[in-house]
């Protein structure tokens, strides 16, 4: 439950069809399916717990409200970045509702990786229009969704990115092989 959702996202990083198994019928993924067909993607449940994504055509820079029900919401910035170099998203970014989980480690890390941060109106504008470089970013504290995150956006750049101090958890390893069954060279 916590992995499935998330993986879906990936599907943002490339063109071709992506076929995801084993993705829990839960309110989180059916918010993450709809916020990825807002903004282009084909994207739908082929069988119990089997959901297709293509995001050959995305249309829009913009991720949904609905997404922002979803925990995994975080991840559309690290991937949309990674994708198109430029992300809005609606400003009602949080952590998980359990226990203190701020973003600010996240948002702090995709600041020393170049990433513009600015907030306009009800929006959070995140841009990168040189393309993700090298470089290396330590968290203060060790934080899954941040990890994720900071792999997302940085998996198609151009330099190496070390991330320090990463989380471990299973679903970290997921996404991490995941990406590299794509193709991405990640390294733990």
């Amino acid at each position: 439950k916590n992995a499935g959702p998330k993986l879906l996202i990936t599907a943002l990083l490339t063109e071709d069809v992506c076929l995801y198994h084993n993705i829990p019928r839960i309110s989180d993924t059916n918010k993450i399916i709809e916020a990825l067909v807002h903004i282009g993607a084909k994207a739908s449940w082929v069988g119990e717990h089997s959901v297709e994504v293509e995001c050959k055509d995305i249309k829009t820079n913009v991720v949904p409200e609905v997404a922002m029900g979803a925990r995994q919401s975080l991840l559309f910035i690290g991937a949309m970045l990674a994708r198109l170099g430029k992300v809005v998203m609606p400003n009602k970014l949080k952590g998980d509702a359990i226990g203190k989980r701020p973003i600010d480690r996240t948002l702090k890390g995709l600041e020393s990786l170049g990433v513009a941060i600015d907030t306009v109106g009800d929006n959070i504008i995140f841009t990168n229009s040189k393309g993700m470089g090298g470089g290396a970013y330590s968290f203060d504290k060790n934080t899954h969704t941040g990890t994720e995150a900071m792999i997302l956006a940085t998996v198609l750049g151009t330099g190496t990115v070390v991330l320090n101090n990463c989380a471990e958890e299973p679903e970290v390893d997921n996404l991490v092989a995941v990406l590299s069954d794509m193709g991405a060279k990640i390294v733990r």
